[in-house]
């Protein structure tokens, strides 16, 4: 599969264990954060990408995330949008004058295992810190407790 390009506002299809999606936006590309993207992803699960149905009405998270999984195409870009999230949610902010320091990037490949545990799919304390998931959801935003029914 040939290397995707970053763009500020792409949307892409997150794979996850179960074989379904979960969507995700690249609102940010931030070179001076371990050349990380800025990705926020939406309670918007589904079992097929073929005319799924884009909601971005429930955003879960958005973090500083590394960009491999993106750029070899397993995060399958399916547009370019403008971003569907408020600046407020955006991470560490309060460190942008300081030069990020105290700012972290999280894997792709641990988003991806955030994601499945957030459906339910992986256990929600299975990280050495067992708070880590936790920690990975934006404020006020309560885990779900999906079965297989919760896709859409």
């Amino acid at each position: 599969m040939p290397r995707q390009k970053i763009k500020v506002g792409d949307v892409f299809w997150v794979p996850i264990e179960d074989g379904s999606f979960v969507l995700g936006q690249i609102v940010e590309e931030q070179k001076e954060v371990l050349n990380s993207i800025t990705c926020v992803f939406f309670d918007c699960r589904v079992s097929s990408i073929i005319d799924a149905e884009l909601r971005f009405d429930i955003p879960i998270s958005c973090q500083f995330v590394s960009r491999e999984l993106f750029n070899s195409g397993k995060w399958k870009r399916i547009d370019n949008l403008p971003n569907q999230i408020e600046y407020t949610f955006l991470p560490y902010r309060e460190t942008e004058d300081n030069g990020w320091i105290g700012a972290s990037v999280v894997g792709s490949a641990n988003i991806t295992s955030f994601l499945a545990a957030f459906y339910g799919l992986r256990e929600w304390d299975e990280m050495y810190n067992p708070s880590y998931y936790q920690a990975l959801l934006l404020s006020g935003v309560a885990r779900r407790h999906y079965d297989n029914k919760g896709i859409n």
